[in-house]
C-alpha cells in the first residue's frame, strides 16, 4: 500500500501522541526515525521535536551527480555506465536516491532489449 500524506491536520493530531511516546520511552534503548518532506509547513511540523531531549535532526540532501554515478556503479555492470546515462539519471531523478535506483533497475539487461518500434524507449 503506498504511503500517503494526509496533510497538516493529521500531522498536528499526531504531535501529542509522538511527544508522549518520546517522553515515556526516553530512558529505554529505543530509537525513533521520523521523516518529513520539505514543504512550507515542515518547519512548524518538526520544529517542536527539536526541543525534546535526545533528538537529533538530520537533513538529507539530494544525491550529487558524482553520487548518482556511484549508485549506478553499485547497481549496473561497469560497461553499462556512461556519462550520458549518469546525466539522464541525475536529471530525471533530481538526486532522489530511491527513484535513481528504481530507474537504474528498470533499464533492460542490454541495449538490445528495447522495442525498435518505439525508438528511444530505452535510449539514454
Amino acid at each position: 500500500m503506498p504511503a500517503a500524506d494526509h496533510g497538516p491536520a493529521v500531522r498536528s493530531a499526531a504531535r501529542p501522541l509522538i511527544g508522549d511516546c518520546l517522553r515515556r520511552q526516553a530512558k529505554l534503548p529505543i530509537g525513533w526515525v521520523l521523516a518529513a518532506r520539505p514543504t512550507p509547513d515542515t518547519g512548524t511540523a518538526t520544529q517542536w521535536l527539536e526541543h525534546a531531549e535526545s533528538v537529533d535532526r538530520i537533513e538529507l540532501r539530494p544525491l550529487s551527480s558524482h553520487e548518482s554515478r556511484r549508485l549506478a556503479q553499485a547497481v549496473l555492470a561497469p560497461e553499462r555506465i556512461s556519462d550520458q546515462l549518469v546525466d539522464v539519471l541525475f536529471t530525471r531523478a533530481g538526486g532522489n536516491p530511491l527513484l535513481s535506483e528504481q530507474l537504474l533497475r528498470a533499464l533492460p539487461a542490454s541495449a538490445h532489449d528495447h522495442d525498435d518500434s518505439e525508438p528511444g524507449l530505452w535510449l539514454v
